[in-house]
């Protein structure tokens, strides 16, 4: 697991990344790491400053700063404990990036929520999603990752699908500079299609 915050003791909760909830406790931080309330942890996601985790049962939960709504659960307000992602099926991953979620679903379909400043819901748009979105056009997936503002997905023909910030090129599309983005998911041109 990799993620950024940490605690030191006497701090305040601003400092060792508990703020907003990040810990996904109601308490200051410590001297020993703060134990989420979601038991039975089988997948978890750490972005800036929120985190979700899949547990045993496929549900998928969300806590942290949520200004963009990235937690998914309908408001901007910051969540300090975990809150279940009301989502149509059962969650197999989560991916969460600076400010955005992803979660991939057991039928192979995938849903963003969050800022969407770059395209990085996928959606075809630049409008926000306080709740789980669909990925248009996005099927079969078998993997997804988040980057600071864009996500990829590997789809059951093995190909790679991307979108969102592209200024980079972390796409892999061939294209960059400026302020481009890509707001539907777009084939990597070297993977399978």
């Amino acid at each position: 697991m990799a993620g950024g915050g940490g605690w030191s003791p006497g701090c305040d909760p601003y400092s060792c990344g508990n703020g907003w909830g990040t810990l996904g406790n109601t308490g200051m931080c410590g001297a020993a790491p703060a134990k989420a309330a979601v038991q039975d942890v089988v997948a978890l996601a750490v972005g800036r400053w929120h985190a979700c985790a899949i547990d045993k049962a496929a549900s998928l939960y969300c806590w942290g700063y949520n200004a963009k709504a990235q937690v998914g659960n309908g408001s901007k307000a910051n969540v300090t404990v975990p809150v279940k992602v009301d989502l149509p099926g059962a969650a197999k991953a989560v991916a969460a990036g600076n400010d955005h979620t992803c979660a991939l679903l057991a039928s192979g379909e995938v849903l963003c929520w969050g800022f969407n400043n770059w395209g990085q819901l996928g959606t075809g748009n630049n409008f926000d999603s306080f709740t789980p979105a669909a990925v248009p056009g996005l099927q079969g997936v078998t993997a997804l990752s988040a980057g600071w503002d864009h996500n990829c997905a590997v789809r059951i023909d093995g190909g790679v699908s991307c979108w969102g910030r592209a200024d980079g090129g972390q796409l892999g599309i061939g294209v960059s500079g400026g302020n481009l983005q890509v707001n539907v998911p777009t084939q990597v041109p070297e993977s399978k299609p």
